[in-house]
């Protein structure tokens, strides 16, 4: 009679170890995931958690260096936290991957006269405005 219950409590075990690997499986696809966190960062960022958003807009980039949303979006994020010269340079590493990055260049341009560089703010807005006109033209044909 015993052996029945045993043999029940070996197969619980067996689904029991089946299942904690599978989430295990799962947890690590994720952290290897740069949608994973950069959606995560945004969810964080609307939700003004900017410590979190930061993590995993950091993570984001970690996995996929060549994100320019990642690096924008970390950029608002320490602007909100209001580290300055962090914002600077995501904005600039977001328009080295992307140069026609006309957030980038506008959120650029407010970080440099946050800190006082007006002559590079003034620079960086006219950079955006020509983005924005090109684009408008290039539709427009």
């Amino acid at each position: 009679m015993k052996l029945p219950h045993i043999s029940i409590l070996v197969m619980a075990c067996m689904l029991l170890v089946l299942f904690v690997s599978g989430c295990a499986k799962e947890q690590m696809i994720e952290r290897e995931d740069p949608n994973f966190h950069y959606n995560r960062g945004l969810t964080y960022y609307k939700e003004s958690d900017y410590r979190s958003a930061k993590y995993h807009f950091t993570q984001a980039i970690m996995i996929n260096s060549d994100n320019d949303e990642a690096y924008f979006n970390r950029g608002r994020t320490n602007d909100a936290l209001k580290f300055y010269s962090l914002s600077i340079s995501d904005y600039r590493l977001a328009i080295v991957i992307n140069p026609k990055h006309v957030l980038a260049h506008r959120n650029l341009a407010k970080a440099y006269a946050k800190k006082g560089f007006f002559d590079k703010a003034l620079k960086t807005a006219n950079d955006a405005l020509s983005i924005c006109i090109d684009l408008k033209i290039k539709k427009e044909l």
